[in-house]
This record gives structure tokens, sequence and C-alpha cells, in this order.
């Protein structure tokens, strides 16, 4: 079949599926040239597969993170800073590019008069 023929429609199970039209005439494809465009869609398509499983661990890491926040937040909320700073470094090895952590963070280590470790921290 070329690129201006239609092929002829196929019947499955009593359904009626279309036609097929190449783009390109056969004759120019040649079965490498088919075999690398088939490698390079199964590819693309594993790359979407594992695209999609790293997207869905890092929303489980960051629901643990804001679990782990949420706890810090009312520890400080009612003064108990241990608590707060174990609940921001532990969110810290979950999103460790969260400038806001290191932010609340340091500010939990100051009320612990922990001033090296605060200004670690906000470094």
């Amino acid at each position: 079949m070329t690129a201006g023929e239609s092929g002829s429609s196929l019947k499955h199970d009593g359904f009626r599926l279309p036609s097929v039209h190449l783009l390109v005439p056969e004759s120019s494809l040649s079965r490498e040239a088919v075999t690398m465009y088939a490698r390079l869609l199964f590819m693309s398509c594993l790359i979407v597969c594992f695209w999609s499983l790293s997207s869905a661990a890092q929303s489980s890491r960051e629901a643990e993170a804001e679990t782990e926040i949420q706890a810090a937040k009312q520890a400080q909320a009612k003064g108990d800073y241990a608590r707060a700073v174990a609940g921001y470094q532990a969110a810290l090895k979950l999103l460790p590019d969260a400038p806001a952590l290191y932010t609340n963070l340091g500010i939990a280590c100051y009320y612990q008069k922990q001033y090296q470790r605060a200004t670690d921290a906000l470094k």
C-alpha cells in the first residue's frame, strides 16, 4: 500500500476497523528503519511509565513530609521546640530542597537557644 492508497477495512467481531493510511510509501521504509521506529516508540512508552511511577513516589514523599511538617508546627505552637526540630529534620530528609523548612528549623533551634544550629539552618 502506498501513501495515496487506502487499505480495505477489516471486520473483527462485527466491528469494522478503519483502514490504515501510510504517510510514506512502503518502499522508502527499510526494515531497519521500521525496527528503529518501533524501538523508539517502545522506549518512549517506558519513559512515560517510569515517569508516572516516580511522580507517584514523589507525591507519597510529599504527603509524608506534609504530615511531619504539620506535627512540627503543632509542637512549635505548644512550645515543644525539641519535637518541632525533630519534625522539621524528618521533613527535610524527604524534601531537602524546601527553603521554608530550613527557616522553620532555624526558628525552632533559636527558641531552644541552639544558636549555632539555628544559624546553620538559616544559611
